[in-house]
């Protein structure tokens, strides 16, 4: 199997060069790497979340964003965002409808992840999902939302990006 390679940076967001997923996860990689995080909402306002799947290393079986993924070696963060939607929902998305939101330090994951949002009102039954990334995904109002955000069923995040992904949202 070829190893996923990524583009890696240093604390202010410069180009270092490529490494592999495994170096960059690595114990201390003193670099970081691009994630794309996407969350989608729907005309009425709901928020779709995703079961992470029971085989994942972090956080199997916990509610989480409905799609997130790494940024390849020099890919772009759009195609990137298609690309992860595609994989794990089954489903195609234009770039232009992705809303980049803003950036977030993961210190230790040693990632950038940089969050979209997306007005989509997504037909459940037409998605396919990726079972070996996905158990199931649900609408949720927004207070459900918020519930399990702050839950212990909600994945394993720092309480900083939380509350982001709260205010980000809430509009």
């Amino acid at each position: 199997m070829e190893k996923e390679l990524l583009d890696t940076y240093d604390i202010n967001n410069k180009f270092l060069g490529v490494q592999t997923r495994e170096f960059c996860h690595g114990e201390n990689p003193k670099c970081y790497h691009k994630a794309v995080y996407i969350w989608i909402k729907n005309k009425d306002g709901q928020i779709l979340v995703q079961q992470k799947s029971m085989k994942k290393l972090h956080s199997p079986g916990k509610w989480d964003m409905p799609v997130a993924g790494h940024v390849k070696a020099s890919e772009t963060l759009l195609d990137a965002c298609v690309r992860e939607v595609k994989e794990e929902l089954g489903i195609s998305i234009s770039k232009n409808e992705f809303i980049y939101k803003q950036q977030y330090l993961y210190e230790k994951g040693h990632q950038f992840c940089e969050i979209f949002v997306v007005n989509e009102n997504l037909d459940l039954s037409k998605v396919k999902l990726q079972t070996e990334e996905v158990e199931q995904i649900k609408w949720l109002n927004f207070d459900e939302f918020v519930n399990l955000l702050f839950s212990d069923n909600f994945a394993n995040h720092p309480i900083e990006y939380r509350q982001l992904v709260f205010n980000l949202l809430k509009n």
